[in-house]
C-alpha cells in the first residue's frame, strides 16, 4: 500500500459519505490489484453514490471484475433504489449483471433501462435482446396444420325443364330462378333511382321558389 492509498484510507474512514474520496482510494486499490479491499471499500459506503457521473465512474473502475462484483452490484441497487427512473443506471447495472453471465436477468434489467430511455444502446445487449425475440417468435408461429383427408362432398346440380340453371335459396328456404332475383334487384334499384331523381327535383324546385320570392 502505498503512502498515497493509506492517506485516502484515512480520509475515507473520516467522511465516509464523501464518494470523491472513496472514488479515487477504489481507483489506487484497483490498481494496486487490490480486489478483495476494493470490493469491501464499495461494501462500506454509507449512502448512495451521489449523481450518474460518480456511478460511471465507479462502474467503469470495478464493473468487469469479479472480485468486486458483489461491491458494484450494492452500489448500483442503492442507487437506482433512490433513482427509479435512471435509464443510464439502470444499463449499466444491465452490463454488470451481463458480465457475470446472468443474461436473463441483464435482458430484463436492460429491457428496464430502455423503457425510460430509448436511446440508450449496447451492442451486445441488443443482440441477446434480438436473439429472445426470435426464440418467442419461433416458440408461438403454430405449424402447418395438416390435411385431414376428409373427402369434400360434392352438391347436385339442380335441373329444371332438362336444363341446368342457376338456383338462389330466398329467405324463407324457397329456391327462386336466378333471373326472378337479378329482375327483382333491378326493379329495387329503378325504385331507389325514381326516388333519388324526384328529391332532387323537389330541392331544385324549393330553390327557385326561395329566389323568386
Amino acid at each position: 500500500m502505498t503512502s498515497t492509498e493509506q492517506l485516502l484510507s484515512q480520509a475515507v474512514a473520516t467522511n465516509p459519505g464523501d464518494w470523491g474520496l472513496r472514488a479515487d482510494l477504489l481507483a489506487k486499490q484497483v490498481e494496486r490489484g487490490g480486489l478483495a479491499e476494493a470490493n469491501q471499500t464499495l461494501l462500506e459506503a454509507p449512502v448512495a453514490v451521489p449523481d450518474e457521473a460518480m456511478l460511471h465512474r465507479v462502474t467503469d473502475l470495478t464493473g468487469k471484475l469479479d472480485e468486486c462484483s458483489a461491491g458494484i452490484r450494492q452500489v448500483l441497487a442503492w442507487f437506482i433504489g433512490a433513482n427509479p427512473e435512471s435509464g443510464f443506471a439502470r444499463l449499466l447495472q444491465a452490463q454488470v449483471t451481463h458480465h457475470a453471465g446472468d443474461h436473463a436477468t441483464a435482458l430484463a434489467q436492460y429491457r428496464a433501462a430502455k423503457k425510460r430511455d430509448a436511446s440508450l444502446i449496447d451492442p451486445h445487449l441488443d443482440a441477446l435482446h434480438a436473439a429472445a425475440v426470435a426464440r418467442i417468435a419461433a416458440a408461438v408461429v403454430p405449424a402447418a396444420a395438416e390435411p385431414t383427408g376428409s373427402p369434400v362432398e360434392d352438391h347436385p346440380h339442380v335441373d329444371v325443364d332438362g336444363e341446368n340453371r342457376s338456383i338462389i335459396v330466398g329467405e324463407g328456404g324457397e329456391m327462386i330462378h336466378a333471373h326472378e332475383k337479378d329482375s327483382d334487384t333491378r326493379a329495387k334499384i329503378s325504385a331507389v333511382v325514381v326516388a333519388v331523381v324526384t328529391h332532387i327535383a323537389a330541392l331544385v324546385v324549393f330553390g327557385f321558389l326561395v329566389i323568386a320570392q
